[in-house]
């Protein structure tokens, strides 16, 4: 469960990403906030400020996703082009090797 800020919002969207990954009704976190604000001297407001700061949008969050997904596959795409398989034992060898590592069949002609 990753808290991040969320699109339906009225300010920054940090009460309703806190109720997305609570699984309440937004409002009701938005009523806790403005009670326990008024009632500890507005350092809610403090608190609000850093946590807009530190969360990401659930768009930036799911792009960061779906980034290092692709980046991931991306880099073992370009990792299995460097390497074949062996037609005998099937072990993967490097493109450059000629014998297999494993039972010493000609590779790579």
């Amino acid at each position: 469960m990753r808290l991040k800020r969320s699109q339906n919002k009225i300010i920054a969207g940090v009460c309703a990403g806190i109720a997305e990954s609570v699984g309440v009704n937004p409002k009701v976190i938005r009523f806790l906030y403005a009670f326990l604000t008024v009632f500890t001297g507005f350092s809610g407001v403090v608190v609000y400020i850093i946590l807009t700061l530190v969360l990401d949008t659930k768009d930036q969050a799911e792009y960061l996703c779906y980034e290092t997904y692709t980046d991931k596959r991306e880099k073992e795409k370009k990792e299995s082009e460097n390497y074949q398989y062996c037609s005998n034992c099937g072990v993967r060898t490097k493109k450059s090797q000629t014998f297999c590592s494993n039972c010493g069949n000609i590779v790579n002609l």
